[in-house]
């Protein structure tokens, strides 16, 4: 089996370190401490979530998807009912009135055989009481159980609703529960938990996930390329890290590919694979790229070709050296392209793609 997996958690041995992150995490949960995980997207943070939940009681549900207050309590009941069974529940007067609370509809999984649901929310379609009758339910449960709710920026977007503050007073009606909050949105996130204004104001403990150290993922990569009879040297893993930015996804994207060849990975390989990558991609950057307004599609191209960051977009010589409009312009453009996590802001303030792959694109294209 490849060993650099795309998608989902494997186990341990297949989970880059992550010894410090995690070890924190642990604490956190085990001191009755609520958490945020924020980090660029593709960096790792849900399968580090799902890392955390092996051998430990709770679920990660993924509020992305999510249009509203009401799909993402119907998306959390779900996940639950899938985790405890719709037939099956350990605590039953909890179970009734937590399923009274949605429209409920019991089939059969053809391929199983199982009973499969599913839920929506009542008639009366109040968030409130619904998920005040799931956290009845999951305090019940093992102690410290970890629900961990991914892409939790989400919720700023919906409308039926203060979104915001109904979290925040189910998370506070219900101390055993753990929660872990994550998101690809920095500045959302940080925002959302650090704004005095907010719910979430210094409830959580807040973690940003950084890249991997260096020496660590090229344990990781010679360790199982030694594995399977070959080297991998430092040169090339040097070069798989520098292109991804040391973001986790690129890189396990490179290795996936190159541990698919023969022998043992060189520069050559590298390339190859790196043009391999970029061109699974190219169609969806550049659907990315179409659908945006000029003056976003132009900033987007001139950030990209500043490899090291731009520290000031808006600066006259920025603009002259790449044909941009007036700084008013490029301000609101700037605002745009942040706002659609296509550009991102550095911890040194520079600006730069938030994608490392979009930059290459654009670069070479």
């Amino acid at each position: 089996m490849n060993p650099f997996i795309l998608q989902g958690y494997r186990g341990p041995d297949l989970f880059c370190d992550r010894q410090q992150e995690l070890s924190e995490l642990i604490a956190h949960i085990e001191n009755g401490r609520n958490m945020v995980l924020h980090g660029e997207r593709r960096m790792g943070k849900t399968a580090l979530l799902r890392r955390l939940l092996d051998g430990r009681p709770g679920m990660l549900v993924d509020l992305l998807p999510c249009q509203s207050l009401a799909e993402a309590v119907e998306k959390i009941a779900r996940a639950l009912v899938e985790r405890e069974g719709v037939l099956n529940p350990r605590e039953p007067s909890l179970w009734q009135r937590l399923l009274a609370q949605f429209e409920v509809r019991i089939s059969v999984d053809p391929v199983s055989g199982m009973p499969r649901a599913s839920l929506r929310l009542g008639n009366h379609g109040d968030a409130a009481p619904a998920l005040a009758h799931i956290g009845a339910y999951l305090a019940q449960l093992e102690p410290g159980f970890l629900l961990c709710l991914d892409e939790f920026q989400q919720i700023t977007r919906f409308t039926d609703g203060d979104a915001e503050a109904v979290f925040r007073e189910w998370m506070n009606a219900f101390p055993a529960i753990r929660f872990a909050f994550s998101g690809s949105h920095t500045t959302m996130i940080r925002a959302m938990f650090n704004a005095h204004s907010r719910p979430f104001y210094q409830s959580c403990e807040i973690m940003e996930l950084l890249p991997v150290p260096r020496e660590d993922y090229a344990a990781f990569i010679q360790r199982h390329f030694q594995a399977d009879g070959r080297t991998a040297s430092d040169e090339v893993v040097d070069a798989v890290y520098d292109w991804a930015r040391g973001t986790t996804h690129w890189i396990q994207s490179q290795c996936n590919r190159l541990y698919d060849r023969n022998g043992d990975p060189t520069g050559a390989d590298v390339r190859a694979v790196q043009a391999a990558v970029l061109a699974s991609q190219q169609g969806y950057m550049g659907q990315i790229l179409n659908q945006l307004p000029s003056a976003q599609a132009a900033l987007l191209k001139a950030i990209a070709r500043s490899p090291d960051g731009v520290p000031q977009p808006t600066a006259m010589s920025f603009l002259q050296a790449h044909g941009l409009p007036a700084a008013s312009s490029v301000n609101s453009a700037l605002k745009g392209l942040e706002r659609s996590e296509l550009v991102m802001r550095r911890g040194d303030g520079a600006w730069q793609l938030s994608d490392p792959l979009f930059a290459w694109w654009l670069r070479e294209g």
